[in-house]
């Protein structure tokens, strides 16, 4: 049969079949043998050893029956190791990103384009919103806005081509206390699993516009100085010029 190949047993050999040699983890084995004395059916995944010592991953369905009036079962198995492995290579890869989500300083949003439904976010996101990451899934991204009506006119007009980065020098954003924050955005548009979303990394952009404000400050009274020392001196070479004329 289909199974006796995949296990690379020919039928004069399969009598010599036994949990042992069989499963990898002979109590895996045992557990399936356990389910079918009690359920009489079992449908699992496994993993098997073949006979030329090749170890795999199958999809058992197996169920008991009778055979020439003798107790059998019945079993048929599906090799399913190159999905097990295209899975695990998926959840390490998951397990990367999570770990690059999470140790990103910037607040980091998964945004679905449609609707502005926030799919994720980092660490980093709650602490500056003030909401739990549990809490920011399933809001809207207009929903942090201090100024809502004008983050969905600027989301329904950009274009969200994949692989596009559009780069939002200030918005202003709102905390969960209020407080409005202005931030600065940098969006990148792609697929995920079909649905087209766009990330975002939002910095807090609030020290850095004190600090410009404070040197345009500092600058400005600068220049007002400069410009009353310049009429200072104008005044004091003019008051010379009459104090020679008049000998004073």
């Amino acid at each position: 049969s289909a199974s006796l190949v995949l296990l690379g047993v020919a039928d004069s050999g399969r009598d010599a079949l036994s949990v042992e040699r069989l499963f990898v983890d002979p109590a895996q084995g045992r557990d399936v043998l356990a389910t079918l004395r009690q359920h009489g059916h079992i449908e699992s995944e496994v993993r098997l050893r073949a006979a030329d010592g090749r170890e795999f991953d199958a999809l058992l369905a197996a169920r008991v029956t009778r055979f020439a009036f003798e107790p059998a079962v019945i079993a048929s198995l599906v090799d399913i190791t190159e999905r097990k492995r295209a899975e695990l290579a998926l959840a390490d890869s998951q397990q990367r990103y999570r770990q690059l989500f999470e140790a990103e300083s910037d607040a980091i949003l998964l945004i679905e384009n449609e609707s502005g439904r926030i799919l994720e976010a980092n660490a980093a996101a709650a602490r500056l919103y003030g909401y739990t990451a549990d809490e920011l899934r399933g809001m809207f991204n207009h929903q942090l806005s201090a100024e809502p009506e004008e983050t969905q006119r600027v989301s329904r007009l950009t274009p969200a081509e994949v692989g596009g980065v559009v780069v939002i020098p200030l918005r202003l954003h709102r905390r969960r206390d209020g407080t409005v924050i202005p931030v600065e955005l940098s969006v990148r548009f792609f697929e995920l699993g079909g649905l087209r979303v766009h990330i975002s990394a939002i910095r807090d952009i609030g020290t850095r516009l004190a600090a410009e404000n404070a040197l345009r400050d500092a600058n400005a009274r600068l220049s007002q100085q400069l410009a009353d020392i310049e009429v200072l001196q104008a005044s004091l070479r003019e008051q010379a010029i009459r104090d020679g004329l008049t000998g004073l």
